[in-house]
């Protein structure tokens, strides 16, 4: 996946971004990503994840979203798909 540019203000993510294959100025073909980091313990990242799920799912966008957060300190990375129905 490739990043499209920065999210629009509101849409509940950081960037656009899309298959390296689609077409790249159509953001109907685009997710959401949103992405956090951390360097505090597991439990700090399952919780970070949790509250960036929830702000995805209030933004302000049909597209559906990526949430990933590292976990910088515990060598941790979490992926989580958030619909557009969510």
């Amino acid at each position: 996946m490739v990043a499209i540019r920065r999210a629009a203000t509101r849409t509940g993510a950081d960037y656009y971004i899309a298959l390296a294959d689609q077409d790249l100025e159509d953001l109907e073909n685009c997710f959401r990503l949103e992405v956090s980091g951390t360097n505090l313990d597991k439990t700090e990242v399952k919780r970070r994840l949790r509250i960036k799920i929830d702000q995805t799912e209030r933004g302000n966008s049909n597209l559906p979203a990526l949430v990933a957060i590292v976990g910088f300190k515990v060598q941790l990375v979490l992926l989580h798909t958030v619909n557009e129905a969510s």
